[in-house]
């Protein structure tokens, strides 16, 4: 790929950001992004480094966001096991599995799904990042 097709995957991947309601994330990437010191200052070092810092936002994030969550339930309520609460599962209605086009169930934090894309998105960075080297 060349400089102009990382810089319009930026842009889209940006755009998509925002569009999503993650403005606020994609300004805290943008910021670490223009801190870094790159290499250089192509699009392809700046894709990179957004998408990188992506992934880890979405490791760490899922995982502070969750802890905090079960800490407060611990404080408030117990399992009729009287076990502590190790996770959250919201059971869905068969109306909302339609809607939603899911199980009966979803698990909250750091679940396989969301596993899954920070493993697709690794693995696109190792793609883009040999696709640059090519050049």
């Amino acid at each position: 790929m060349d400089e102009v097709t990382f810089e319009g995957l930026l842009q889209y991947v940006r755009r998509e950001m925002r569009n999503l309601g993650f403005g606020e994330l994609d300004g805290r990437i943008v910021d670490d992004v223009r801190a870094a010191d790159l290499e250089s200052r192509t699009a392809s070092a700046q894709l990179i480094r957004y998408l990188d810092r992506l992934r880890v936002e979405m490791t760490l994030g899922s995982e502070a966001a969750v802890r905090r969550v079960i800490s407060a339930f611990q404080d408030v309520a117990t399992t009729e096991s009287g076990d502590p609460i190790d996770g959250i599962r919201i059971v869905l209605s068969d109306a909302d599995q339609r809607l939603m086009g899911t199980g009966p169930s979803v698990d909250l934090g750091g679940g396989p799904e969301l596993q899954d894309l920070i493993g697709d998105l690794s693995r696109l960075l190792n793609d883009l990042s040999e696709s640059r080297e090519v050049q």
